[in-house]
């Protein structure tokens, strides 16, 4: 049995592959935009600073330790791990039908912080 390919077969697919990226690489923008516009002023550094983001639009889930060594929490504008958790949290209530964030802490000087995209009808 011989395949039969049309002519240009893999130029017309090449061709209808970046037509698809280009759509996607612009919903993605989109999203990421209004994700970040989304995020509450005192979280902005942290989000801008990171790949939280773009991890949640490439991959459904990010992660990041924190570590209450002084320079996280000065970096991103925070007194101390805690105040940070705290405003994870409330972002995690603001957020909870599009990303879920969860926390867990290691000893007192370090916050593991998942974020995981959220299924359309509020499942995982």
């Amino acid at each position: 049995m011989t395949v039969q390919l049309s002519d240009g077969a893999v130029s017309k697919f090449r061709e209808w592959r970046q037509e698809q990226m280009a759509t996607i690489k612009g919903k993605e923008d989109q999203l990421a935009a209004e994700l970040s516009a989304a995020v509450p002023k005192e979280l902005r550094k942290l989000f801008e600073e990171d790949v939280i983001i773009k991890d949640l639009l490439q991959y459904g889930i990010a992660g990041r330790k924190f570590h209450d060594n002084g320079a996280d929490c000065s970096l991103f504008g925070y007194a101390n791990l805690k105040q940070l958790a705290g405003r994870l949290r409330r972002l995690g209530a603001d957020w909870k039908r599009i990303v879920k964030i969860s926390m867990r802490w290691r000893g007192e000087d370090q916050l593991d912080v998942t974020f995981t995209a959220v299924a359309a009808g509020g499942g995982e």
